[in-house]
């Protein structure tokens, strides 16, 4: 949530300074040709500011009310739009968060970004298909942003739409750079590739996913994990029982209570059957 909304807060100051957004194809909101008094400039700008820190120190109802009063002074501020979604979503207004983005988009068109947020807010809804279309025009404004893809890829898996998820992974995959601090971002990838494969039959494939995920990131716990289940449905009792016993490993280490719980169920019964 923390990321999301800095994220998003990034995107509005760009907005508004008029510089370009997370891509290099988003443009300045094109200021509308009437002036202004400077008095009334800074006022908006100043109550936008007040809802930046309010939101950052918890007070989301304080953020919106400074949002809301730079919005009135001026209706085309798309960053007092983002930034009010932001506290939104933080209060779990997911509709007003979406509200709020659409009109983002009405001033702004061209800006991939707010399209993914918005698909997303209709992701936490249970609007799949609503959600893939904001990724997919993410995706046609900003091709190269791999972000988007993962997002639609997750949302067609849960729609029963595999070959549609591996195509999107794979492009996240292709679009990643090779370097060191994108490794957890390849590993993710390349895991929930590898769980779209399983669940067309495909093992061999899905667990040449899970091995490269390794590879990339040997601390990546669920693809220990997911490589267990695999090697136990096909009767490699001890390969799945390493994996499973790494996992455990792993998931403790990282804190991750729940899944340390299910990596340590899944020894117990490998251990009964033998």
């Amino acid at each position: 949530m923390i990321l999301r909304f800095l994220t998003l807060i990034f995107s509005a100051f760009t907005i508004s300074l008029g510089i370009e957004s997370l891509s290099s194809h988003a443009q300045p909101i094109t200021q509308p040709s009437t002036q202004i008094s400077p008095k009334l400039a800074q006022a908006y700008v100043d109550y936008f500011g007040s809802g930046v820190r309010k939101r950052l120190f918890g007070d989301n109802k304080g953020a919106i009310a400074d949002f809301t009063e730079a919005i009135r002074l001026k209706s085309d501020y798309a960053p007092a739009y983002l930034g009010r979604a932001g506290a939104k979503s933080a209060l779990g207004d997911t509709q007003g968060e979406i509200a709020d983005f659409t009109e983002v988009i009405r001033l702004k068109p061209d800006d991939g970004m707010t399209y993914y947020f918005r698909g997303s807010a209709k992701n936490l809804l249970g609007d799949k298909y609503g959600a893939i279309a904001d990724f997919t025009e993410a995706i046609r404004l900003e091709p190269h942003f791999p972000l988007y893809y993962s997002y639609r890829g997750l949302a067609k898996q849960e729609l029963g739409d595999k070959y549609g998820a591996i195509a999107d992974f794979t492009e996240v995959i292709r679009l990643i750079p090779a370097h060191p601090a994108y490794q957890t971002i390849q590993a993710i990838a390349y895991t929930n590739r590898g769980v779209a494969k399983q669940e067309l039959g495909d093992n061999k494939g899905a667990i040449a996913d899970w091995n490269e995920a390794i590879r990339i990131k040997p601390d990546f716990a669920k693809a220990y994990f997911n490589r267990g289940l695999v090697k136990n449905e096909s009767g490699s009792k001890q390969g799945s029982l390493t994996d499973f016993q790494r996992a455990a490993q792993l998931f403790q280490k990282q804190g991750n209570t729940e899944q340390y719980q299910n990596a340590l169920k899944q020894i117990g019964e490998i251990e009964k059957s033998r």
